[in-house]
Order: structure tokens, then C-alpha cells, then sequence
């Protein structure tokens, strides 16, 4: 079987095969859909803060629009800001 993902969704997965340790996608979606079937979450529950809502949606749009950050640029971005976080 062959299943075509959007972008976005082809990014979810990404995110949990790496946050778990999955060798691939494949492997990162049979083990959402084996969590679905036996009714576990996911790992990834919409957040329901108000600050974070907004700047989801922008990324999300991004993505769908083809639009990508290397790496190296959001490693560094994300530094950047959790060294002000830590500063206020």
C-alpha cells in the first residue's frame, strides 16, 4: 500500500521519528497508527496556550506553502532566543 502525506504532515512524522528515536517515517507511522488503534495520545496534542497558537499556525503555513528553514539556521534561531528567555 501507498499513501501520499502533505508536507506538513510528512514534518509531524519527522518530528516524531526523531524525538523517538524511529529509523524512518515508515516505521514513525506504523507506531502513531498502533497507538491510535489502541487508543494511547500521540505525544502530540495541540497546545492550547494562546502565545504559542499563533506562531503554530504561521509554521504550519509556511510548510504548506514550500517554504523550509536548513537546520543549522533554526538551531541557531532557537539558540538565540532561549539565551533571552533565560536573561529575563
Amino acid at each position: 500500500m501507498s499513501i501520499n502525506l502533505t508536507p506538513a504532515q510528512i514534518a509531524w512524522l519527522g518530528g516524531i521519528a526523531a524525538e523517538r528515536g524511529y529509523a524512518s517515517l515508515d516505521e514513525a507511522a506504523q507506531a502513531v497508527i498502533a497507538e491510535a488503534m489502541a487508543g494511547l495520545p500521540t505525544g502530540f496534542e495541540e497546545p492550547q496556550d494562546e502565545l504559542v497558537i499563533p506562531l503554530l499556525d504561521e509554521a504550519r503555513n509556511h510548510l504548506r506553502n514550500g517554504g523550509d528553514i536548513p537546520l543549522a539556521a533554526f538551531s541557531a534561531a532557537m539558540d538565540q532566543h532561549m539565551a533571552k528567555l533565560k536573561n529575563q
